[in-house]
């Protein structure tokens, strides 16, 4: 049945639900409800094995009452954001450019694959692809991660995509602890670590407290994401 583990997750090939996939929790709704569709599982309970007409489990959306889990409820885009995670780091690559410059990170397991996001197009012939990059964090605890990251001209997306107002996250997590000291503010990204490079960088499993995004432990420090909204 789809709550048991049964059936191995399609995500990341390990026996559990897409309900304790940490690659589909940080997936927007719209991707979750994606995901579960094409892989033919149940939009009631997120278990595969079988489809929502035969699913015994009738709690529905907690929202809209309607039969489908409350993660792929749609975003109101008015009002809420989705908060992807992200890191502060010093990066620098060995050989190539030794001067460490501050860098964004986002970190997210739906990639397949690991990237570096150059500043122009002239920048685009300067290092090889993949190129070996060693980042840094920039919080007390210091640590560093060195991955193979395919070079790829600057990406426009930010991350989040609104300000968003989480002072209640701030006074839960003192700002030596977390990863990205702006994580709420907009701003463009130039390092995507995604499955390819996500081993050995989470620390333990998400966690979430009434009010709050999901808060993930990283090497970087404390990460978040999640439904939040949107600053007024």
């Amino acid at each position: 049945m789809s709550y048991n583990n049964a059936f191995k997750c399609p995500l990341c090939h390990t026996r559990h639900s897409f309900r304790h996939c940490r690659s589909f929790l940080q997936a927007t709704p719209s991707a979750k409800d994606a995901i579960v569709r094409k892989y033919q599982g149940c939009v009631n309970c997120l278990g595969l094995g079988h489809r929502v007409i035969t699913c015994p489990w009738n709690e529905g959306c907690r929202v809209c009452n309607l039969a489908h889990h409350t993660w792929l409820h749609p975003l109101d885009v008015n009002r809420e954001v989705w908060l992807r995670m992200t890191a502060e780091v010093m990066m620098h690559l060995p050989g190539l450019d030794e001067t460490p410059r501050k860098v964004r990170v986002l970190i997210d397991p739906l990639y397949d694959e690991s990237s570096l996001e150059l500043g122009s197009p002239s920048n685009f012939v300067m290092y090889p692809s993949p190129a070996t990059v060693v980042l840094t964090s920039t919080n007390n605890n210091v640590r560093t991660y060195t991955a193979k990251l395919n070079v790829e001209l600057e990406s426009e997306l930010l991350s989040p995509r609104h300000a968003v107002d989480l002072q209640c996250v701030k006074k839960v997590y003192p700002k030596k602890a977390i990863a990205d000291p702006h994580f709420e503010t907009p701003g463009k990204y130039n390092v995507v670590l995604g499955k390819s490079a996500s081993n050995g960088i989470f620390l333990g499993l998400p966690i979430i407290e009434p009010g709050m995004p999901y808060a993930q432990n990283t090497i970087f420090g404390w990460t978040f994401f999640g439904d939040v909204a949107r600053k007024k």
